[in-house]
């Protein structure tokens, strides 16, 4: 991952600040006909390549390479759900939230990247994460709260819905993965396009999860003592599975799929209850997850490119002597790119 700020500690950042603001000015100095943002630009780069060529071990360039284009000017459409299903009194029910729609503009150099997001909808909703992506290893931390919660419930006369007031749902879903095939595919390459695939390759992937889910009372100054304040789930996942870069002939399309099941190695609830003492489950039967993965793109041009990535998170607990629950979690990017 390209954290660079760990890898250097505060000296070597100083150092480099003092070096680039050297170059800078060395380049101000050749009074030649280029304009200053774009010599100011080109000396960010040769440092952030720098950087890159220290830090980086060496890939098959047959089938992993840099963009010509370096630098990255972004515009990408977000979306995101979550809902959990079960069964209440015998009838088929689920709880759902209504799905979040950010756009994001952004620019970026190779693999990093400076984002900002906007709403596209009305929801009162939050989302935001941390995402780096690495030659073999990455890690996403994702995180989301709604107050726009949806009870349905399939009755005998049919489905009733209603909002849940006065309730609130979050979720951190802390997600890292291994590639053991590193030279040949590239994750980055579907999943930040900080990278190119050039032929087609696969790799066995090792995956790790940490899940928390929060269920809680909004207004708890109308709660009377013993009442439910909060619930807190907490998942310790682990797994391994598949993932394949196709690239046909020409290489303008690339088409991502990876799938990594997990089971659940821990799995811990919290109930609060106002001025009553925590009451601390843990899972008495058996949890397993799936990530998965899609996303196609297509390069119109070595500058302009396009397509979508989608990340899928299936999660089933069975317990003994509970009904069957479900959780299904969904984010969606659709980035339109031009590199220059």
């Amino acid at each position: 991952m390209r954290i660079y700020a760990y890898l250097y500690g505060v000296k070597r950042i100083r150092f480099i600040l003092a070096a680039f603001l050297l170059l800078l000015s060395a380049e101000a100095g050749a009074q030649d006909t280029a304009c200053f943002p774009k010599r100011a630009i080109h000396a960010v780069g040769r440092v952030l390549d720098g950087m890159q060529e220290r830090f980086l071990t060496k890939v098959d360039t047959g089938y992993i390479g840099n963009y010509a284009h370096p630098w990255r000017a972004m515009l990408m459409y977000n979306a995101s759900n979550f809902s959990s299903g079960t069964t209440i009194a015998d009838m088929p029910a689920r709880i759902y939230t209504s799905a979040t729609q950010r756009f994001t503009v952004g620019l970026g150099y190779q693999g990093l990247a400076l984002n900002f997001s906007f709403r596209a909808g009305k929801n009162r909703q939050t989302e935001a994460g941390i995402l780096a992506y690495g030659r073999a290893v990455g890690l996403e931390i994702k995180l989301y709260t709604s107050n726009q919660l949806h009870l349905e419930i399939k009755t005998p006369e049919g489905k009733r819905s209603a909002l849940l007031e006065g309730f609130r749902y979050s979720t951190i879903l802390i997600d890292g993965y291994w590639a053991l095939n590193p030279r040949r595919f590239s994750f980055p390459a579907a999943l930040s396009q900080s990278k190119r695939q050039k032929r087609s390759a696969g790799s066995i992937l090792i995956g790790a999860a940490i899940a928390v889910d929060l269920f809680e009372i909004e207004d708890q100054t109308v709660l009377e003592d013993g009442d439910l304040e909060r619930g807190l789930g907490r998942q310790y996942l682990l797994g391994a599975g598949y993932g394949y870069n196709w690239v046909p002939g020409g290489g303008r399309l690339l088409v991502h799929a990876s799938m990594i099941p997990m089971v659940a190695l821990g799995d811990k609830d919290v109930n609060q209850y106002k001025n009553k003492e925590d009451e601390v489950k843990h899972l008495d039967g058996f949890s397993m997850s799936g990530l998965g993965r899609a996303g196609v793109f297509y390069y119109f041009s070595d500058r302009f490119y396009s397509g979508f990535i989608l990340t899928n998170r299936l999660c089933g607990i069975w317990e003994k002597d509970k009904p069957f629950v479900s959780e299904n979690s969904w984010y969606l990017r659709v980035p339109l790119i031009y590199r220059f």
